[in-house]
C-alpha cells in the first residue's frame, strides 16, 4: 500500500493532479524495472560471484548450503500445499453455508436471482447457494473490529503491582 501526500499547492485539485502524476511516474518506472536479474543470467562471472557470496566460498560449503536451501524450499512448498488444502476446505464450508442461507431465504419468501453468461436474469436453483451481502459485510466488519480490539489490547500497558514484603517507609 502506498500513501502519497502532496501539499505543495493551495488547492485540492492541483495537489490531486500532482499526486496522480507521481503515481503514474512510479508505475512507469516499475514497468521499466526488470523482473529477473539479467546480468546474473547472462554473465557467468557475475553468476559465479553471486553463488560464492550467497552460498559459500568452497564447493563443499556451497553443496551443504544448497542442500539446506532445497530442504527449506521443499518444506515451504509442503506448507503452501497444506494451506491451499485448508483454503479449499474453507471454501467448501462457505458453499454449504450459502446453500443453507438460500434455503432459509426461500422459507422467508425471498426469491433469489442470478445473471447468466448472456446477461439474462434467471432464478437460482435449489442447491446452488446464494451470497448474502448483508451477512458477508457484517462478517467483514466484525473481523475488522475484532482485529482492532486485539491490537489495542496488545498495545495497552498493564502495570503489575506486586506487594513487597519487609520494605517499609
Amino acid at each position: 500500500m502506498i500513501k502519497i501526500v502532496t501539499k505543495q499547492y493551495p488547492t485540492f485539485l492541483e495537489n490531486y493532479f500532482k499526486g496522480m502524476e507521481t503515481i503514474k511516474e512510479l508505475y512507469i518506472e516499475a514497468l521499466r524495472a526488470p523482473a529477473d536479474p539479467v546480468n546474473l543470467i547472462r554473465d557467468p562471472y557475475v553468476r559465479e560471484k553471486f553463488m560464492k557470496k550467497r552460498f559459500g566460498r568452497t564447493r563443499a560449503e556451497r553443496i551443504q548450503s544448497l542442500k539446506g536451501f532445497n530442504r527449506a524450499h521443499s518444506l515451504r512448498k509442503h506448507e503452501y500445499n497444506l494451506r491451499m488444502a485448508d483454503e479449499k476446505m474453507v471454501e467448501e464450508a462457505e458453499q454449504v453455508k450459502r446453500v443453507e442461507n438460500q434455503k432459509i431465504r426461500r422459507k422467508l419468501g425471498f426469491i433469489d436471482y442470478k445473471t447468466d453468461a448472456d446477461g439474462n436474469i434467471i432464478e437460482v436453483a435449489d442447491g446452488e447457494g446464494v451470497d448474502d451481502q448483508v451477512m458477508d459485510e457484517f462478517n467483514i466488519n466484525d473481523a475488522r473490529y475484532q482485529k482492532k480490539v486485539q491490537e489495542t489490547r496488545a498495545r495497552k500497558k498493564i502495570d503489575i503491582v506486586t506487594p513487597v514484603q519487609g520494605v517499609g517507609r
